[in-house]
């Protein structure tokens, strides 16, 4: 299960890294278009831990409700994460669109998740006897 953490460290160094370079520096974000997005952070907010301390992921025994748990917080992530494409259209019509190596970037990040997923569901399909460390 170690695989999954890396995989969630990788990803959230490669967010960092699209954070900063496209959204804050590049494209300006948060200082001309921060009331377009400021909907969709707030409900984003109860999922930092997850995307941002992978080792208290890793610290919990997944187990019965708490299963739930994180798979509920892991679903809606997908849910605001979706929005915040259709969102993100909206917010960079000035701009043209995202930008091409923006789009890279988060077409990695998916498949980066999409493999945390799915090296993660055996745990979880398990019951999650086993801490992820």
């Amino acid at each position: 299960m170690k695989i999954a953490l890396y995989l969630l460290e990788y990803r959230g160094l490669i967010g960092a890294f699209d954070t900063i370079y496209y959204h804050e520096w590049k494209a300006r974000l948060p200082s001309t278009r921060a009331a377009s997005r400021s909907g969709i952070d707030p409900p984003r907010r109860p999922g930092f831990p997850l995307r941002g301390s992978v080792h208290l992921v890793a610290a919990i025994a997944w187990k019965g409700k708490w299963i739930a748990l994180l798979l509920g917080v892991i679903g809606a992530q997908i849910i605001l994460t979706l929005w915040d494409f259709v969102v993100e259209i909206a917010v960079r019509r000035d701009l043209g669109d995202v930008y091409a190596g923006e789009r890279v970037t988060h077409a990695i990040m998916g498949i980066l998740y999409g493999a945390m997923l799915a090296t993660l569901a055996p745990t979880l399909i398990s019951g999650g006897q086993a801490r992820l460390l």
